[in-house]
């Protein structure tokens, strides 16, 4: 890392943001399109709730580096967290076949199926992040959740206690 991206890191230990971003844009002249960069500063942007400008720094890195899985993942979940599910699906359409199967892409699938409401979907794909992941409380939760939308309740049931067995600590299930 640069001189700058030391001390935005710095910056952001003592919650100086401004600093911070004024650091990351000068390494970002020096590094144009600089992935991580780019990340940090949308993270920023993320933390000072500048929704706008985040959404600018991440279709910049998605631009500059559309094989990156990063960025894409990250504006997803913005749109998720908007409620905006029809984008999340246009994004996660961008993925390659291997990149689809990794667990952080199968898991936003999984979201923005129950998002739309669309539980078999839903199933399916949690059922393949499981197979990657079957020690995920949180998908066995989700589980439950498109197994309750397809009106199953004994499969419900298992999927809750599964992922209680997995994770007592884990409070929504």
């Amino acid at each position: 890392p640069s001189a700058s991206q030391n001390l935005a890191a710095m910056a952001i230990d003592e919650k100086d943001f401004s600093k911070a971003r004024d650091y990351y844009l000068k390494a970002l002249e020096n590094h144009d399109n600089h992935l991580v960069i780019l990340l940090r500063l949308a993270a920023l942007d993320s933390i000072q709730r500048n929704k706008e400008s985040m959404g600018k720094y991440l279709q910049q890195a998605i631009e500059s580096h559309p094989k990156a899985v990063e960025p894409r993942l990250v504006l997803a979940r913005f749109y998720l967290s908007e409620g905006k599910s029809e984008q999340v699906a246009v994004l996660v359409g961008k993925f390659d076949k291997t990149q689809m199967r990794t667990p952080s892409v199968l898991e936003l699938m999984s979201l923005s199926q129950l998002a739309k409401g669309d539980f078999v979907e839903a199933r399916n794909t949690l059922e393949q992040f499981i197979q990657l992941q079957p020690r995920s409380a949180v998908a066995h939760h989700w589980l439950a959740n498109a197994f309750e939308g397809q009106n199953k309740p004994k499969q419900m049931r298992t999927a809750l206690e599964k992922s209680i067995e997995l994770a007592p600590e884990y409070l929504p299930a």
